[in-house]
């Protein structure tokens, strides 16, 4: 983006001076208008291509970073009900096990926490008869919690054997074998096992999600 910019403002910089040096008189000109035009031209060239290549390469790397979770066929492998086996995941496979589906994930952990606190009360009085009043004491401040959720970016590996989240906070190893329901939550997936809820939005979730069901039910 920043090559693009100085490339715009160096090609309005060329309008400009070309500009000024087509209309300003000929006793005036010294020469160097047109070096001058001719240097912000080529800057104008430079931070183009230099834009360019920078978003040539950003291309590549999101490309690349896909093709490093899961191919188009591995996907499509899935979508037709077959289970693909994933060569070279982030994670040590045990004997006889193997990945299935690879890919960004983030997890989202919700919590009890404590959001602010009340002010605290300095008592009111209330006039009960003439020239009587009572006051009532004032309550200390109090601290106000709430449900707070927390998402944590990761990747998600899904083997014959388990669910590995990788990630630099709250990542978890649950075995299949554990599972006891495996529930949509609007744009999320819960996880249930035994006394552990996981809950995941994964990229590619229907596919992640129907790779999921297949390995629970083998």
């Amino acid at each position: 983006m920043g090559w693009k910019i100085g490339g715009v403002l160096s090609a309005i910089l060329a309008g400009l001076a070309t500009l000024i040096t087509l209309t300003t008189a000929a006793e005036y000109k010294t020469g160097i208008e047109w070096v001058i035009t001719l240097i912000f031209v080529l800057l104008a060239v430079l931070c183009f291509w230099r834009g360019a290549k920078a978003g040539a390469r950003k291309k590549a790397k999101r490309a690349a970073a896909q093709q490093a979770f899961m191919t188009d066929q591995e996907l499509e492998q899935i979508q037709a009900g077959v289970l693909p086996v994933l060569p070279g995941v982030p994670v040590v496979l045990g004997e006889g096990e193997v990945a299935h589906f690879f890919g960004p994930a983030r997890r989202y952990i919700t919590k009890t926490k404590a959001v602010g606190r009340t002010g605290s009360g300095g008592g009111v009085s209330v006039r009960v008869a003439k020239g009587v009043s009572l006051r009532t004491g004032g309550g200390a401040s109090q601290t106000v919690y709430n449900d707070v959720t927390d998402s944590f970016v990761g990747q998600v590996i899904l083997t014959n054997r388990r669910i590995v989240f990788l990630s630099k906070q709250n990542g978890f190893d649950c075995k299949l074998d554990a599972i006891s329901a495996i529930t949509p939550e609007g744009d999320r997936l819960m996880i249930q096992a035994g006394a552990k809820t996981y809950r995941l939005t994964v990229e590619r979730q229907g596919h992640f999600a129907k790779a999921l069901d297949m390995v629970v039910r083998k």
